[in-house]
């Protein structure tokens, strides 16, 4: 016997489980969860299991979302201001379709990474929400103030295309020194690389995903 504890002034043994590194929390809570249940239909009378004393996944659950109510709260403010400085439906649409297509794209390329979606992933869409519109902003308003301002019959895919190559270099040269911001985060070593190097890759990951979808998707809906 190493100590004394008690639960609710009952004596009570304390038996703490430790996960290897790279298990999933939620997926071992889920499996413990159900060994649980069954061993409480194998105790004696008197004896009582108490599994919510310490549950590491319930915090884990919480910073999700705390993190995922950041990203929806961030998406809602980005479309009201782009509404608000645009004054336009259709710009304001098109603009916003990059938020949820540069967040899926990301989710697949991380998955294809091996790398899963938990806190610090999600912390970096969530520092990212607000740049995922800067290109289709730049892109469709580049479109429409060419379509406004075409003369003859030129076709309206036509004058997109033209008005989108006008902008390519500057929209790549700026999503790619945003992205160097994040480079270092991918250097650290040792307790700190492994906190926030995911962070740091979603963050690059969905900026990236952000300007392919303002040179192939935005192009396309601006063209109708």
């Amino acid at each position: 016997r190493f100590g004394a504890a008690s639960v609710n002034g009952e004596p009570a043994v304390i038996l703490a489980i430790q996960k290897q590194p790279n298990a999933n929390t939620l997926e071992l809570t889920t499996r413990l969860d159900a060994e649980i249940a069954r061993l409480r239909t194998e105790l004696p009378a008197g004896v009582v299991i108490d599994a919510g004393i310490f549950r590491q996944v319930d915090f884990i659950r919480l910073a999700v979302d705390n993190v995922v109510a950041a990203l929806r709260d961030g998406a809602l403010l980005v479309i009201v201001i782009l509404f608000l400085f645009l004054w336009n439906l259709r710009t304001t649409f098109i603009s916003v379709v990059a938020i949820p297509l540069s967040l899926v794209t990301a989710v697949l390329t991380l998955r294809a990474l091996g790398i899963t979606i938990n806190t610090m992933t999600l912390g970096g869409m969530a520092i990212a929400i607000g740049a995922l519109v800067d290109d289709a902003i730049i892109a469709v308003e580049n479109a429409f103030q060419r379509l406004r301002t075409r003369q003859g019959a030129n076709e309206g895919i036509s004058i997109v295309r033209d008005a989108t190559r006008e902008v390519l270099a500057p929209i790549v040269n700026a999503t790619l020194i945003i992205s160097i911001v994040f480079v270092p985060l991918f250097f650290l070593s040792g307790v700190e690389g492994r906190m926030l190097r995911p962070l740091g890759i979603a963050y690059v990951t969905s900026i990236l995903a952000s300007l392919l979808v303002a040179v192939t998707v935005t192009p396309v809906l601006a063209s109708y």
